[in-house]
């Protein structure tokens, strides 16, 4: 995996703990902490953390950085545009191939939703 789709991993995987409200605004996020807990280059930590906080989800003061209190809907914003874009294609390459039709595709997912309600 290249460096680049690295600090993306751990950009997404952030953001996605901000959505969830696993990080709730004001929260603290040690760069040093998180490489080490998650098995990650510091370099690729700090990138992402650098990357969050210039789209203002994270406020950076030293190895340290806080949830900023706009975090949730610009997280929320920035996942739902790159799903939206770039995630959701290979899965439509994969309905194709596999002739599985938009309402196919619908019904599986309405599903999906009332399971987890």
């Amino acid at each position: 995996m290249t460096e680049d789709a690295l600090y993306l991993k751990v950009v997404n995987h952030l953001c996605d703990k901000i959505v969830r409200k696993e990080l709730a605004s004001g929260a603290w996020i040690n760069k040093y902490e998180y490489a080490f807990d998650n098995g990650v280059s510091k370099h690729i930590v700090g990138r992402a953390l650098d990357y969050l906080s210039e789209r203002d989800i994270l406020k950076p003061e030293a190895s340290l950085f806080s949830v900023t209190d706009n975090a949730y809907a610009k997280a929320k914003a920035y996942r739902k545009e790159k799903v939206l874009t770039q995630e959701l294609y290979p899965t439509f390459e994969l309905l194709s191939m596999l002739s599985i039709s938009p309402e196919e595709f619908l019904t599986a997912y309405q599903q999906h939703l009332a399971s987890h309600s």
